[in-house]
């Protein structure tokens, strides 16, 4: 027995190290640069908490994140979101977008402008169907057809839930049927043994 429980404890042991070298190995291969770049591109000013839990996975097992790489690919990936393609994109996918992080430019104001546009024009059917609440405000003159457009896709995809969970309470009946056939036919054999049970037990009788 305590032979048994030392080579549990090896084992153990064994998985530690071997868990620790693979962390170790994939933290020594991370590009911190890119990693932040990743960061400040998604409109992000601070590390998140996935970059966090990142870094602290990685010291954990005595490799230090760059944190100066890491601060200079952030500050690359801001500039790279405060590009007017990158307002127009998040407005196309009807997204928000983080004007104070680029000094609330004129420009950037537009070219989202331009992107909402576009996704309130061609997008609210989608929108409905995937039932995405809307971060942006439709132009005056496309409200009324996005919302329309919005309600059919809602529509659509509420029906669709009814169906399935019309085609589970039938599927669930039918379980049911079956389970009642079952317990019938199992009544009925377990009449059938207790009749020849006692019919034994008189001819033991006898």
């Amino acid at each position: 027995m305590k032979n048994f429980k030392l080579l549990i404890a090896a084992l153990s042991l064994t998985g530690c190290v071997s868990s620790y070298k693979q962390t170790q190995q994939q933290c020594s291969v991370i590009d911190w640069k890119r990693l932040g770049f990743e960061t400040g591109q998604a409109g992000q000013v601070s590390p998140t908490t996935a970059n966090k839990q990142q870094f602290g996975e990685c010291q954990e097992v005595d490799v230090k994140p760059n944190f100066p790489a890491y601060s200079a690919g952030l500050k690359e990936g801001l500039r790279s979101y405060c590009q007017p393609q990158m307002a127009e994109s998040a407005g196309a996918r009807g997204s928000d977008f983080d004007f104070g992080l680029c000094g609330n430019s004129t420009e950037l104001q537009k070219s989202h402008a331009v992107g909402v546009t576009q996704y309130c024009r061609s997008s609210g059917y989608v929108a409905g169907l995937q039932g995405k609440s809307l971060e942006v405000s439709c132009p005056t003159e496309l409200i009324t057809t996005f919302n329309s457009e919005y309600q059919r896709g809602r529509t659509e995809t509420l029906l669709n839930r009814v169906n399935s969970l019309d085609n589970q309470l039938l599927a669930l009946r039918r379980q049911m049927t079956d389970i009642e056939r079952i317990n019938k036919d199992l009544e009925r054999k377990n009449r059938d043994l207790q009749s020849k049970l006692e019919d034994t037990e008189r001819k033991l009788r006898k």
